[in-house]
């Protein structure tokens, strides 16, 4: 009886440490980004987790104002399984999010549209595991 109580004890405390040594590794990559963008940023960054938790979007906003209308979108993409930055862009009057798991979505809001555009025209998908960008309309003129 003392050695199956000195078992389930024993197998416990493993337990406890194991789960305390994963916990720690997740906290330091996300310790990670959060310094980076806050480094880049300040405290006016916000972060958008990929739909498959893989990456995380860090960006600082600057609103348009009545003199200046164009917002100013500071980014960067951020791998949390390498734990490095993969993509560091900016973009003026346009937005960016998430496409995919892995891509991102990159818009650059035009003046105006040539007959026959459309805002796809003015959109390019960022493949973050290969760095290459496509545009909106020819990735959908692929499928």
């Amino acid at each position: 009886m003392r050695s199956l109580y000195f078992t389930l004890l024993t197998a416990t405390l493993l337990l406890i440490i194991a789960g305390c040594s994963t916990t720690s590794k997740v906290k330091s990559t996300d310790d990670n980004y959060l310094n980076i963008a806050k480094e880049k940023f300040g405290d006016d960054a916000t972060f958008t987790k990929s739909p498959d938790d893989s990456y995380v979007l860090c960006m600082k906003e600057v609103k348009g104002t009545a003199t200046s209308p164009q917002n100013h979108i500071d980014y960067f993409a951020y791998d949390l399984s390498k734990a490095e930055v993969v993509l560091e862009n900016s973009i003026d009057n346009g937005k960016v999010g998430w496409y995919s798991g892995f891509q991102l979505e990159v818009v650059n809001f035009p003046g105006t549209m040539a007959e026959g555009q459309t805002l796809d025209d003015y959109t390019k998908i960022i493949n973050l595991k290969t760095g290459k960008s496509v545009s909106k309309r020819d990735l959908k003129q692929k499928d």
